[in-house]
């Protein structure tokens, strides 16, 4: 991942006319294997990573179905020993939660997935 993300470093110093290590040649191979650069460009990237964020979610939502129905609530704790990725994903709702809701910025927490914890 660090490699990646230095490449794409490198092409966008080269964009702006900046010092870089990056040479056309270099280019040319990464674009020639699919490289893709501009990863916020990109529409295929980006319905990868929604997809990927989607499974993700919906993992850690049956992981806190398991979790109620295991100890009849779903106020899983910040320190929850037990399962810290439980313990993380439900802390990411909630911050999501409050940043949409309560403070009107954009999260990615939708309407649909508000709903499913909500009926939870």
């Amino acid at each position: 991942a660090y490699w990646v993300a230095r490449q794409r470093k490198q092409k966008r110093l080269k964009t702006q006319g900046k010092l870089n290590l990056l040479t056309e040649s270099r280019i040319k191979k990464l674009e020639d294997i699919g490289f893709i650069f501009n990863t916020k460009q990109n529409e295929i990237y980006k319905a990868t990573c929604e997809k990927r964020y989607q499974q993700l979610w919906d993992a850690g939502f049956e992981t806190l179905l398991k979790f109620k129905k295991e100890h009849g609530h779903c106020c899983v704790p910040r320190r929850y020993t037990a399962n810290q990725t439980l313990a993380a994903w439900t802390q990411r709702q909630r911050a999501q939660y409050n940043r949409y809701y309560l403070l009107g910025k954009k999260s990615c927490l939708n309407a649909s997935k508000v709903q499913r914890l909500k009926d939870v």
